[in-house]
């Protein structure tokens, strides 16, 4: 089996363990990522490329998770009666996010909060790629703001 072909295996067997299974502690989610890259991809758990795997697919299960948890909310939001791409809307999705959330968020978390709710007060809808690259954009420029000494 060629690689790209494993690693479309590992990514279909981790998107459906994510949509079909409840939302995984992170201790399954791990365990599932690691067997995934040591059975279907045949890497070496002491070796580099299986840790990059594990997190490689351990990011792609949150994306996917959250994707669920942002088409729950929407759908909740329809059913209070909000309308779609609208300002209030968008809140609603994030708000609802952030209070299913860790209740102890680290700082990096806290700060991922606030630029997913500054997206949100655009009426950028959450979950769709707009967002996504809104929410990338201001991190970045966040990131250069906090690390760039002054000249």
């Amino acid at each position: 089996m060629k690689t790209s072909q494993k690693i479309t295996v590992v990514a279909a067997g981790l998107l459906s363990a994510a949509l079909f299974g409840a939302e995984a502690p992170a201790q399954t989610v791990v365990g599932q990522a690691g067997e995934a890259c040591a059975t279907t991809m045949g890497l070496n758990p002491a070796n580099a490329d299986y840790d990059m795997c594990v997190t490689s697919s351990r990011q792609t299960m949150a994306r996917v998770n959250q994707a669920a948890q942002v088409d729950r909310d929407r759908r909740a939001c329809v059913q209070r009666g909000l309308q779609a791409d609208t300002r209030e809307f968008a809140l609603y999705v994030v708000d609802a996010e952030q209070a299913a959330a860790s209740a102890s968020p680290s700082a990096s978390t806290a700060q991922l909060a606030q630029e997913r709710h500054a997206c949100a007060e655009l009426s950028i809808a959450p979950g769709s790629g707009a967002f996504d690259q809104c929410v990338a954009d201001l991190d970045m420029t966040m990131f250069e703001a906090n690390n760039t000494t002054a000249r």
